[in-house]
């Protein structure tokens, strides 16, 4: 996944680099337990795999989505926050945390990335608070082939790009469906968070009813592997829109976005929208 920016990375902590080079020079394992000092939130992490390597040498992962995010968690009225692409747990296990976060629910469909989300919640004593679900969200129940990416990039397995290296049916519900089996159909959302390599827009017409009582929105914008896959961003950009979301930050540039930015951009970005929010 291409991160351009600014802050997008926490400094090299050197604790957690000497840790990763022991994990890499070991030949009989691959996973190891990462400390973010800010919370004393602990991750098992694959230390080849992008997000696992970076959470450990770095104590962090995506600093500046993850402040802005949480920085809108304390809204009047505690809400539900749903992380699809949850990988590991990063901002799932964060936001759970937050005193204006009833539960979580966390949708994530990858074998090897649930066994570590469902390691993390219980190494944190979150279980209570966070709902883990194995399976993949879209506009309609069904199964659907994860093709999986290189072992380097666990976050990068696609619903609509091959990448040559296997893949396994998984099984594919609506985000708004979950909810109502979880008992949260009426739940307040304090906020949304979507990142699954292009498969966005199905995702969110699979989560109309929780869009509309949602206060914040970070997405993934993967425009060519959302075209490879027979759609485009515009459909779900313009409900966005109507649904009352201002772009507020994204990876791209440390300044805020535009809406013409945001629909004119031609890269991968991740966006973070705020109802109402100029």
């Amino acid at each position: 996944m291409h991160r351009p920016l600014t802050t997008m990375r926490a400094p090299l902590d050197l604790q957690g680099s000497l840790v990763y080079l022991l994990a890499r020079l070991n030949p009989f394992g691959e996973q190891a337990w990462a400390l973010h000092r800010a919370t004393g939130l602990r991750f098992r992490v694959n230390v080849r795999d992008v997000v696992g390597r970076t959470i450990l040498r770095r104590t962090a992962y995506e600093p500046d989505l993850t402040a802005w995010l949480l920085a809108g968690l304390g809204g009047d009225e505690p809400g539900v926050f749903v992380d699809v692409g949850a990988n590991i747990g990063w901002f799932s296990l964060q936001a759970a945390r937050c005193g204006g976060v009833s539960r979580v629910l966390a949708v994530e469909p990858d074998a090897g990335n649930q066994q570590l989300l469902q390691a993390n919640i219980e190494r944190n004593g979150l279980g209570g608070r966070i709902e883990a679900v194995a399976c993949a969200a879209g506009a309609e129940p069904g199964l659907a082939r994860l093709h999986r990416y290189k072992a380097s990039n666990r976050g990068r397995h696609s619903l609509l790009v091959q990448h040559g290296q296997g893949s396994s049916w998984v099984p594919v519900e609506r985000v708004d469906t979950l909810l109502v089996r979880l008992g949260l159909g009426e739940a307040p959302i304090a906020a949304i968070k979507v990142d699954v390599e292009g498969y966005e827009p199905w995702v969110l017409a699979g989560a109309e009813r929780a869009l509309a009582r949602c206060e914040a929105l970070l997405v993934e914008l993967s425009p060519d592997m959302t075209r490879a896959g027979g759609s485009g961003l515009e459909a779900m950009l313009d409900a966005i829109a109507g649904a009352g979301f201002v772009p507020q930050i994204w990876d791209v540039s440390p300044a805020a976005p535009s809406w013409r930015e945001v629909r004119d951009c031609a890269r991968q970005a991740t966006v973070g929208f705020r109802r109402g929010a100029a």
